[in-house]
């Protein structure tokens, strides 16, 4: 029974992290508050935790993209990592991939190999995207923004990877991510009572 509140104050306490983390990468607390709120409903709604769509989204502010802009991103990542059979762990790999990319200006072989490993074909998603050959695409220096646009672009409908995260929530293992998730954040919610 104490270790139920317990983890009740662990997850306080781990949302006030991410308050912080937020609260210095947007610039306030308003704009912290709005971030996590669309965060918790997109955890309700995706295979992935409050905390790795935060650490995610996270890494991708920092680059000085956006709330707006890094939360798309990072959805259309997931459905990316979601087609792949990917998770948590997937994810954050790849949004830390990304956000070496947009730090960097562009992205490296091993940045490409990230996205193989993970199983997204990375040349063929830009082929798509920019209407190229994969051969053609695979010359290219990729970019941070082409690689959002290619992502964008596939995980909308029509696209490679549309619905994915949708998808994956509603298999066993997903609608049971989701109904743990769900509880943490009651449990939270009671705990300020």
């Amino acid at each position: 029974y104490v270790n139920k509140f317990w983890k009740i104050d662990l997850d306080n306490a781990e949302i006030e992290t991410y308050m912080t983390r937020l609260e210095t990468l947007t610039g306030s607390m308003e704009e912290a508050n709005k971030v996590l709120d669309q965060i918790k409903k997109d955890a309700l709604s995706t295979p992935f935790d409050v905390s790795s769509l935060t650490q995610a989204e996270s890494l991708l502010l920092s680059t000085g993209l956006s709330a707006e802009q890094a939360r798309a991103d990072i959805l259309a990542l997931g459905d990316a990592v979601s087609a792949s059979g990917g998770g948590n762990a997937e994810l954050q790999r790849m949004a830390v991939n990304l956000q070496q990319i947009k730090n960097v200006g562009k992205a490296s072989a091993l940045d490409i190999k990230q996205f193989a490993y993970a199983g997204i074909d990375i040349y063929g998603l830009l082929a798509d995207s920019m209407g190229v050959t994969r051969e053609e695409a695979s010359k290219l220096d990729v970019t941070y923004e082409m690689l959002s646009t290619a992502l964008g672009k596939a995980s909308r409908e029509g696209g490679k990877y549309y619905k994915a995260m949708e998808k994956q929530s509603k298999t066993l293992s997903g609608a049971s991510d989701n109904l743990k998730e769900s509880f943490n954040q009651m449990a939270g919610e009671l705990s300020h009572l």
